[in-house]
């Protein structure tokens, strides 16, 4: 073909992500989102087994069936079926689900414990 230019290939070598979102991608490990006595609070309430209440800590720290096996010393079936117990006993049917339940508990506990003391303005007549 006369008169058409092929337009040089830039090769850039493999597709990096940007730099704020590698630094994310390095630094995962998520903040506790709970104290030891909110945890301690939201077990008594929803009345966790020691297990139940070590299993959905480690939820909650985005660790998967494997890292909680290990972390617990037990068999990954194990944790497998503990997840199932804790989905029936709390109607839900996800690892979402699940979490949503003990926020839910938790600010519904919050909120008995500090009753809200929100006050509408009364309208001043003119």
């Amino acid at each position: 073909m006369e008169g058409s230019v092929s337009k040089p290939v830039l090769n850039l070598g493999p597709a990096k992500p940007p730099a704020m979102i590698a630094a994310r991608l390095q630094c995962r490990r998520l903040q506790p989102l709970f104290s030891e006595g909110q945890w301690l609070r939201i077990a008594a309430s929803m009345e966790f087994t020691r297990r139940e209440l070590e299993i959905v800590r480690l939820i909650f720290e985005d660790e998967q069936e494997q890292s909680i096996a290990t972390a617990l010393g037990i068999s990954v079936n194990t944790v497998r079926t503990q997840l199932k117990r804790l989905y029936r006993k709390f109607g839900v049917t996800s690892r979402v689900g699940l979490v949503l339940q003990v926020v839910r508990e938790h600010l519904a506990d919050s909120q008995d414990a500090q009753p809200c003391r929100a006050t509408v303005p009364r309208h001043r007549a003119a």
